[in-house]
């Protein structure tokens, strides 16, 4: 299990380069924007920013994105779970969930890995990432 922090007004890339100084680590070889995702058509503010992106920590993954929709981002719910698995359990829990949450986002693969995201009824973001 990883941790996802989420920023408004597309900071995020401002973030990543602020940690990476940080904490003395190299800047992502692989950042996805939202743009990145062909059959979704988000507005052309958004489309830059960035959908997914990790670091790596001393040891631990930290993925760092842009929210979509900065009026409803509130100081304390930029958190994410993020479950790094293989595709079957991606689908088997995507099915499961999708029941009774909000579906952010499909299952969609880009740069063989592919992803998810909901907010299940219990008001929790997660975001599932397999190997493809």
């Amino acid at each position: 299990m990883a941790v996802g922090i989420s920023f408004k007004e597309g900071k995020c890339l401002e973030a990543i380069e602020y940690y990476c100084d940080i904490f003395g680590i190299d800047f992502p070889k692989k950042i996805i924007r939202y743009s990145d995702f062909e059959c979704y058509n988000f507005p052309k503010d958004v489309r830059n920013r960035i959908y997914n992106s990790k670091l790596e920590i001393y040891g631990n993954n930290v993925y760092l994105f842009d929210t979509t929709d900065d009026k409803h981002w509130v100081n304390g719910n930029n958190g994410r779970v993020v479950i790094e698995t293989n595709s079957e359990n991606l689908y088997k829990a995507f099915q499961k969930l999708k029941e009774e949450s909000i579906i952010l986002m499909e299952p969609q693969k880009i740069n063989k890995k592919l992803f998810t995201t909901l907010i299940d009824k219990y008001n929790v973001h997660w975001q599932i990432i397999a190997d493809t």
